[in-house]
């Protein structure tokens, strides 16, 4: 059981993020964001992954894209710091990431596939943290924070953009 962190440990920004999951435990948050993200992705009709509520803004596919390329990154973030990595690390700009998936055209079964996949790393990945692993202290974006909060935030990143695509995109 990986129990959630205390906000104040978390850079303010991510508070916000973790205050949307009511599980404590990650892994049950882990799985139980999974089921409603599939099951979320699969209720969407095709039509509908290319609309954007407003010019310049993401599609619903775009999101769900940036949805898998955060994972991937605060992934990344939590295995550095896991391994007491004290090099800082950069941000990311998420508009600049999506701009160069405009090639990547993946259907509903193959968002759902990677989707999947990412969360079956980070899973494993997290598995295989002790206390120590999860609460070392890195840097990223000129932030501290760790691998605990940054689990929380990812479930929680995830929950966030899927209530954006059902309010903003009229997807109920």
């Amino acid at each position: 059981m990986i129990n959630k962190p205390e906000l104040s440990s978390l850079p303010y920004y991510y508070q916000y993020y973790v205050n949307l999951i009511t599980e404590n435990d990650l892994f049950e948050a882990f799985e139980n964001n999974k089921k409603e993200f599939i099951q979320f992705i699969s209720s969407i009709e095709k039509d509908k992954l290319d609309f954007s509520y407003e010019m310049n803004k993401w599609t619903v596919r775009e999101v769900i894209r940036h949805i898998l390329d955060t994972e991937r990154i605060f992934q990344y973030r939590a295995f550095r710091f896991s391994r007491f990595d004290f090099t800082p690390l950069s941000g990311f700009d998420e508009n600049k990431y999506i701009s160069k998936t405009t090639h990547l055209i993946l259907n509903k079964e193959e968002l759902i596939e990677e989707f999947s996949l990412i969360r079956q790393n980070t899973i494993a990945l997290y598995r295989q943290m002790n206390n120590d692993m999860l609460d070392f202290l890195g840097e990223a974006n000129k932030q501290q924070s760790n691998a605990r909060g940054l689990g929380f935030f990812i479930v929680g990143h995830q929950k966030h953009h899927t209530k954006i695509i059902k309010e903003r995109y009229f997807l109920n």
